[in-house]
């Protein structure tokens, strides 16, 4: 009884596993068996606001009857309807609607039966009509780098009747809401200075879009930028300013100082010679002598003690001088 369940079970899983590998196996094949390649546009051509052209494309295995075709710039994000279905049969007559001129526009279409097959077409250019009213966002750039708290210009160029005044966005992309920097400011300077939140995500990519505010059909947005939380730039720019300007002022000092010293005359230090007062100045009056005659002589000459006189021998030359002296009348030395 057990060998049979063992049985029936080995055979369900190897069904289970089966029909997975089918699966895995089939889906493959279906979407290498139809494809759907865009003949047209490509990438050179040019289309204007207003004209009829044709978008072609061509099927291979067992493609739907039907398809849809939409249009996008950039990497796909905010696709626009351009029919939700059309026959399948390799073209569709369309009328360019008034856009704003980009050079990154392409076009996709899908099977209705398979969305898992679709094609888009490469990267073409749509202008603007006949003196049609343009605005074109130049800053900020793909490259740019903005920072929370810092002040940056947005900046548009315009061309044909484009009202006086402009309103400004920025959302993030590609999933963000507008929210608006400025419902009204002047078309013709070209620029708007904007202080970037600090309650803006930080390392998040964002776009700005300038609208004509009579005719908001006519707007531009830039490219994806990025902004990062950052300090207030001014400030940094102010503190190490302020840091150069002590360092230089050190320098300068230090710099005069050492030069002022180079230049003084030198100081001499007066040698701290002890004076030794002559012997004779403390002798007793009875030792003391008449000068002498010659000026090389000390001034006073002593006698030798008298006879019989108590002495004591000089510690410093070892002559014998009288025992009430304090100094030598030899060698002046203190006894």
């Amino acid at each position: 009884m057990n060998s049979k369940k063992t049985v029936m079970a080995m055979t369900v899983s190897w069904l289970v596993i089966a029909g997975v590998l089918s699966v895995l196996v089939a889906v493959p094949q279906r979407a290498a068996a139809q494809t759907i390649t865009i003949t047209s546009p490509s990438a050179s051509d040019v289309w204007a606001v207003g004209e009829t052209h044709t978008i072609s494309w061509t099927t291979t295995g067992t493609a739907g009857p039907f398809v849809k075709i939409e249009y996008d710039y950039i990497i796909y994000s905010t696709p626009t309807i351009i029919t939700a279905s059309t026959d399948n049969d390799g073209s569709y007559s369309w009328t360019v609607p008034s856009i704003t001129p980009r050079t990154t526009y392409f076009i996709r279409v899908w099977d209705l039966s398979d969305l898992l097959v679709y094609d888009d077409s490469a990267d073409f250019t749509i202008t603007s009509s006949s003196g049609s009213p343009t605005i074109t966002v130049t800053a900020p750039t793909a490259l740019d780098v903005w920072y929370t708290g810092s002040t940056y210009d947005i900046r548009w160029t315009h061309s044909g009747s484009v009202g006086s005044n402009v309103e400004i966005e920025y959302e993030a992309w590609p999933l963000g809401s507008p929210v608006t920097i400025t419902s009204s400011t002047p078309t013709d300077t070209g620029r708007y200075s904007w202080s970037v939140p600090t309650s803006l995500s930080s390392d998040v990519t964002y776009i700005i879009t300038v609208r004509d505010v009579t005719n908001p059909t006519t707007e531009d947005s830039s490219l994806p930028f990025t902004i990062r939380a950052g300090t207030n730039m001014m400030l940094i720019i102010a503190l190490v300013a302020i840091i150069a300007i002590v360092l230089v002022v050190i320098i300068i000092a230090v710099a005069l100082a050492s030069r002022k010293k180079k230049h003084a005359a030198p100081q001499y230090q007066q040698a701290n010679i002890p004076v030794v007062p002559p012997a004779s100045q403390y002798a007793p009056p009875q030792y003391q002598g008449a000068p002498q005659q010659y000026p090389q002589q000390p001034q006073y000459a002593h006698q030798p003690p008298a006879p019989g006189s108590a002495t004591k021998m000089c510690i410093n030359c070892g002559r014998s001088i009288p025992s009430d002296f304090t100094f030598c009348i030899h060698c002046g030395g203190r006894t």
